[in-house]
């Protein structure tokens, strides 16, 4: 198992610390695309639109229990789409990664950029608690991210692009 940091930490020295994890391939969870049908592209994640990217947000690193997918359609562009789901552990869970895969083949896309660790909390600023505050439900992020953030986390983990076998 890996040990994280402890969550009372300053914000700097606790990113500093899940830096140093990421860096020496210590993530706490095994994230994978959501079926076999993917392969890795040797360019990690230097890939052209229109693509997906699956984030995976939890109460701690450990801790998956939400997932984000979210249709990129351009550099430029919003996001041309984006449907989340909930699971105890939402990265291994059937249903939710089912899900995933049929809302890939409903937009008609076959190229995956896939977050490979938790990027924060699962609650949402502005929505479950107030704009530049932490979240009071997860302490492990406390002033990791948000607008009141230090939100030197969102790609600790790293990314890679796959793509979907023909």
């Amino acid at each position: 198992m890996v040990e994280l940091p402890n969550e009372d930490l300053p914000a700097k020295q606790k990113a500093a610390e899940l830096t140093s994890l990421a860096r020496r391939g210590a993530n706490p969870l095994d994230i994978a695309p959501p079926s076999p049908d993917w392969i890795a592209e040797n360019d990690r994640a230097n890939v052209d639109p229109p693509f997906a990217t699956l984030t995976y947000y939890g109460p701690d690193p450990t801790q998956a229990t939400k997932a984000v997918l979210t249709r990129i359609d351009g550099y430029e562009k919003a996001a041309g789409g984006m449907e989340k789901w909930y699971a105890d552990a939402a990265h291994q869970d059937a249903d939710v990664q089912h899900t995933i895969e049929a809302t890939m083949d409903d937009w008609g896309l076959d190229t995956l950029v896939l977050s490979q660790g938790v990027t924060g909390c699962p609650h949402e600023e502005k929505i479950d608690f107030p704009e530049g505050q932490d979240c009071p439900e997860c302490p492990f992020w406390t002033g990791l991210q948000g607008s009141g953030g230090f939100d030197d986390t969102r790609f600790l983990w790293g990314v890679q692009a796959y793509r979907r076998r023909d």
